[in-house]
């Protein structure tokens, strides 16, 4: 081990190894916390990395994608922008600007040439999947391009070469597409294909809480709640499938199980939007029910 976590505590302990470490342990110390799980751990041990290297390309890119996790988006653009211009040859360093740009900052276009220009060498170097996996999510942002999504995602997946991102996009792309079909009034299309998404990814709640949606503009309401405690199993915390049962439960007067799922929603997601104001709906409706009740 590099240091004893003892009575000296992490943070003073990561302090002194910093002092004695170069860079390049810095970051292999803080690839090895994000391995783990230990994001915020790692992020400190890229912080002093980078106070040793501020313009190395490589504590550039580890340190400008953890401030993309944290959202710190204007930090993270500085810093990928650096580590990609210094060495082209980062490839990873390039695609995770692309992502920012185009996924977070609204900045499609010089995301689209920027990965345009990755093209040629990404093929070069045999990595021409990754290119098209990020393509894919430009797409995914951009609706009316989920066609082309699905089309990048399925070659994606029928090469073999990129796994479970493709299988993933390609489930995130079918789930898009469902919506677009629902909002334009073509269920049984939309049915179809977020029933491929949930094939796909069995373990994701959103295609099956879409599916419920469906249902429930159909007038199936049995089969709109089963979809709906279908995604709770798979996530126990889905916002949109708490927030969806509870209505429905209103709508059928079930006033105390509508309670119940918006309370639990609100334990778990405060800022849901309009959580409150339906739970004090929900209130005035009980207690018009009591005022009505007989005495």
């Amino acid at each position: 081990m590099w240091f004893d976590e003892g009575p000296l505590g992490a943070a003073g302990a990561m302090d002194m190894a910093s002092k004695r470490s170069t860079w390049r342990d810095l970051l292999e110390r803080g690839a090895e916390k994000l391995s783990e799980g230990k994001y915020q751990e790692a992020v400190r041990w890229f912080e002093a990395a980078y106070a040793q290297a501020p313009h190395e390309p490589l504590v550039c890119y580890a340190l400008g994608r953890e401030r993309m996790r944290q959202r710190r988006y204007d930090e993270s653009e500085v810093l990928l922008r650096r580590a990609w211009e210094d060495d082209r040859s980062l490839l990873s360093a390039g695609l995770s600007l692309v992502r920012l740009l185009g996924l977070h900052l609204g900045k499609d276009e010089e995301a689209r040439q920027i990965l345009d220009a990755m093209r040629e060498d990404a093929e070069s170097a045999g990595d021409e999947e990754l290119v098209a996996l990020v393509e894919g999510e430009l797409d995914l942002r951009r609706g009316e391009r989920a066609e082309h999504a699905i089309e990048v995602f399925r070659s994606l997946m029928e090469s073999g070469r990129a796994g479970v991102a493709a299988r993933d996009g390609l489930a995130r792309a079918y789930n898009v597409k469902g919506i677009r079909l629902a909002r334009s009034g073509r269920a049984h299309e939309a049915l179809f294909v977020l029933k491929q998404a949930t094939d796909l990814v069995e373990d994701w709640a959103p295609p099956m809480v879409n599916m419920g949606v469906v249902f429930q503009t159909m007038g199936k309401v049995r089969r709109a709640k089963k979809e709906y405690l279908r995604a709770l199993v798979v996530e126990p915390d889905s916002p949109t499938a708490l927030f969806n049962l509870g209505k429905l439960a209103m709508r059928q007067e079930e006033l105390n199980q509508a309670s119940a799922y918006f309370r639990q929603l609100l334990e778990r997601h405060p800022s849901y939007p309009g959580v409150r104001s339906v739970l004090a709906e929900l209130t005035r409706r009980k207690r018009a029910l009591l005022n009505k009740a007989p005495k």
